[in-house]
């Protein structure tokens, strides 16, 4: 498995695009977030396994911790933050008709 660097940290695909899902681990580094977006095609589960994210869905921010899970429909805007000096690890299941990276809508 390779990792995929990104401005925010860099993620891992542990089962691509198989059957309509995608999982991934994420790996968001100290002080630095994702960017605010949504998808058409698909939702997204997330599990925290490392640190402490900001989850910001539409209007709503929650603080989770290790074990917490997040559900994100699809066309929901979101983001992850983290504005701690540790790494955050979390798992994405990615579940739809169609994964691919064009059907992220930055906002």
């Amino acid at each position: 498995m390779e990792n995929i660097n990104t401005p925010w940290g860099y993620y891992i695909d542990i089962i691509p695009n198989e059957y309509g899902y995608n999982l991934k681990k994420l790996v968001i580094n100290p002080n630095k977030s994702l960017s605010l977006q949504s998808h058409n095609k698909r939702s997204e589960h997330w599990i925290v396994v490392k640190g402490n994210p900001k989850i910001i869905i539409e209007d709503r921010s929650l603080e989770l911790k290790p074990d917490d899970h997040f559900y994100i429909p699809v066309n929901r805007k979101h983001k992850i933050e983290n504005e701690t000096n540790e790494i955050i690890e979390i798992i994405e299941l990615q579940f739809g008709n169609y994964l691919g990276d064009d059907d992220i809508i930055n906002y």
